[in-house]
Formats: structure tokens, C-alpha cells, sequence
């Protein structure tokens, strides 16, 4: 009898030493396969009956009251996911993503700009232009690492940021791309349409959410969902001296094995202030923006910027107050699973020539995953690691 599962045609499967992965080209995502996992697609591959297949995990070392529960487990995990024949699987993350401002409505302010910046995020040239107010002291500090020579090329759109018809506007080559009732609010969304601007770059193939370091030739990657610590994390190292690349976006290329920091200032959420004002004072002083309920502050870094970063340790970062803190490896598979987990977005669609690059590339990477429970330990185990992986 044919076994009714049957492996989707649109999943590609790697190795990814001591684990496998599997590629779902509709889904454009990554998923890790352990030893059990992995022999399981194997049998559905070949044709085998379940039966068959938990005979073959009994006879790999599987308890003979669970292979049973193994294998109809992993059988559910591949429907979820839509790796099998006649399942679907969960969106795709974007490709690229809506360009910042598009469509709006067209705006001309009276006023001339008080201030003007060429800015350089990643391959995309920006100038951005503001009238005099409140919002010119954090885009001078939220911006100042991107700032590029007002010779380097055409710029590939003008920004302009300023108060008009008694709102505060954002236009994007004359059209209208942000509005808001507080300079606090504009600023930020300033920042996030920047952002948004580095991912129309052509030069890149995955954006990772994640922050960016350097340290004696070790390129180190944190990275995690919103709230899990990596800013602050990333300021704790360069005090302690390690060069600044990024803190929300890192950029990876096939024909680059370095990946490509997005380099504004650090966004310093309420909650980091007080762990890393002793650090540094001047946080004391820098001006507040964002919504009235998620206060941020820009902490310009310090020190040469890394642009361009080798990456040997990618960590995934956890803030756990009250927790020990903890820092343990991570299977490769497991970690590109994860990277996937924390992609803000791809240049194009995926295939499998695509994830034998990211593979390629992760040879020479270490994957961790740390609890963070106080700033202090936390960045001595990421010293200790850097110290062991030189």
C-alpha cells in the first residue's frame, strides 16, 4: 500500500553537518531536521510505509513505545509547515518591501530646509532635508553614521521632513510618505522609512534583523526578535571597545562572504537607559523620541564604524531578568533555521542555488544562543566566546 504522505516537490533538501535542513521554496524558509526528523524524510523519499519508517527509527535507537509518537509527531510538523503533498505552508517573509512613500499624495512645503544630509544606507543614497525644528537635533544624532560625501552619486530619492497644514510631514520626492502629530512621532517614523529605504538596495539577497560588531578580526551577529536585548547588548561591547557595524539590519550577499552593516545610531529603548547611562553620560542628555508610550533615545557610536563584517558567532539573544545568565551552541541547522526566523527580508525569491550559498557561507560560523539576565555577565560571556573563537 502507498503511503498516503508524500514529500512536497517544492522542498529541496541540504546537508547541514550534524543536521540536515529543508528549503520550502513556497514558503521561502528554512527548517532544521534532527537525526529522527531527518531519517523520517529519508523513508518518506524512498517510499516507505510508516510502518517501515518507525521500524527503521526503533532500529536507529529510538525507544520502541515512542517511535511510534516520533514519527506521527514529525508527520504533523511537516503538514504545518507545508512540506508535504497537499499541504500549504505558512506566508513567505517579504520580497523586498513596499518602497517608503509610495503612492502618497503630492505636498510642497513653503518653507525652505534649514538642513540637508547626504546619507549612505547600504547601496542607496538618500538626501534628506529638514526645516528648523525640534526633529533636527535626533536626526543629527539618529543619522550621523550614515552621513556620505555629497559627491557620491546621484541620490536615488529626497527626503524631506517638516510641518505643514498643522501636521508633521515626511515627503519622498514630493509626495507625502509619513504624517504625525508630534516631531517625537515623525522622527521615528523618519527612521523606520530609512530603514525601509536600505532594502530596496540591489547589493544584498537576505536582510537580517539583527545588530552587528567587530572585535580583534571576529565578526559577531546578535540577533532576535524586538525586545530581546541586541542594542543594548551591542552598546555593552563597544564600550568595552569592540567596533560598531549595525544594530537593526545586517545585509547578506552570495558574492560577499562579509555582510554589509546599515549604520545609524543606536535606538535605546526606556527600559536601557539607566544600564547604560554610566557607560555613557551623554544618553543623559540626548533627546527623546517615538510615541508617548515607547520613549526612545539615539546613542551615536563610538569609534571607526565596521561596514563590512566577516561573521564567525552568531548569538541569539534572550533577556531573561531573574534568569542565569547563559550562553550554549547551537546546531548549524538549527541556527540557519533561526536566522530565517529573524529575516526582515529577501531581494527576490529564493531557490535552492540561494541556500546552498547561505550554507557555503555559514561553514566558518559558530551558532549560539544566550540568556541574558544583567548587561555585565552577559557581555562576559560574549567576551569569552570572542576570546575562544580567535
Amino acid at each position: 500500500m502507498r503511503n498516503p504522505d508524500r514529500l512536497s516537490q517544492d522542498v529541496a533538501l541540504f546537508p547541514a553537518e550534524p543536521g540536515m535542513v529543508l528549503f520550502c521554496a513556497r514558503s521561502q524558509n528554512l527548517h532544521a531536521l534532527n537525526g529522527a526528523a531527518a531519517l523520517i524524510w529519508a523513508g518518506l523519499a524512498e517510499g516507505l510505509q510508516a510502518e517501515d519508517i518507525i521500524g527503521a527509527l526503533a532500529a536507529a535507537g529510538a525507544p520502541e513505545d515512542e517511535a511510534a509518537t516520533w514519527y506521527t509527531d514529525t508527520i504533523a510538523m511537516f503538514r504545518l509547515n507545508g512540506l508535504l503533498e497537499g499541504t500549504e505552508p505558512p506566508p513567505p517573509p517579504a520580497v523586498r518591501v513596499k518602497g517608503f512613500g509610495e503612492g502618497g499624495l503630492t505636498y510642497r512645503f513653503d518653507n525652505p530646509a534649514g538642513s540637508r544630509w547626504r546619507l549612505k544606507l547600504a547601496g542607496v543614497r538618500v538626501d534628506l532635508e529638514i526645516g528648523d525644528s525640534p526633529v533636527v537635533d535626533v536626526v543629527t544624532r539618529l543619522f550621523a553614521p550614515l552621513a556620505a560625501a555629497a559627491d557620491e552619486g546621484a541620490p536615488a530619492a529626497t527626503l524631506r521632513a517638516d510641518k505643514g497644514e498643522g501636521k508633521w510631514l515626511v515627503l519622498r520626492d514630493g509626495r507625502i510618505a509619513v504624517e504625525s502629530e508630534s516631531a517625537g512621532d515623525i522622527a521615528r517614523e523618519l527612521e523606520t522609512g530609512l530603514m525601509r529605504m536600505a532594502l530596496e538596495s540591489p547589493d544584498y539577497l537576505v536582510a537580517f534583523r539583527a545588530a552587528l560588531m567587530l572585535h580583534r578580526g571576529q565578526g559577531l551577529l546578535l540577533t532576535g526578535p524586538q525586545g530581546s536585548g541586541k542594542s543594548i547588548l551591542a552598546a555593552g561591547l563597544m564600550h568595552r571597545g569592540w567596533r560598531f557595524g549595525a544594530d537593526e539590519l545586517a545585509l547578506f550577499s552570495p558574492d560577499d562572504p562579509a555582510l554589509q552593516a546599515v549604520a545609524k545610531s543606536l535606538r535605546i529603548n526606556r527600559s536601557g537607559w539607566a544600564m547604560l547611562e554610566p557607560m555613557f553620560p551623554q544618553l543623559a542628555d540626548a533627546p527623546v523620541y517615538g510615541p508617548a508610550d515607547k520613549p526612545v533615545k539615539a546613542l551615536l557610536p563610538v569609534g571607526e564604524i565596521a561596514e563590512s563584517v566577516a561573521v564567525r558567532h552568531v548569538v541569539f539573544c534572550r533577556y531573561r531578568p531573574g534568569a542565569r545568565n547563559r550562553l550554549e551552541g547551537v546546531s548549524r541547522a538549527d541556527g540557519l533555521q533561526g536566522l530565517f526566523a529573524n529575516c526582515a527580508a529577501v531581494s527576490r525569491r529564493l531557490g535552492p542555488g540561494d541556500i546552498a550559498s547561505l550554507l557555503e557561507w555559514s561553514r566558518d560560523v559558530a551558532f549560539h544562543r544566550l540568556t541574558a539576565a544583567d548587561l555585565s555577565g552577559s557581555l562576559d560571556l560574549l567576551e569569552t566566546m570572542d576570546r575562544q573563537g580567535s
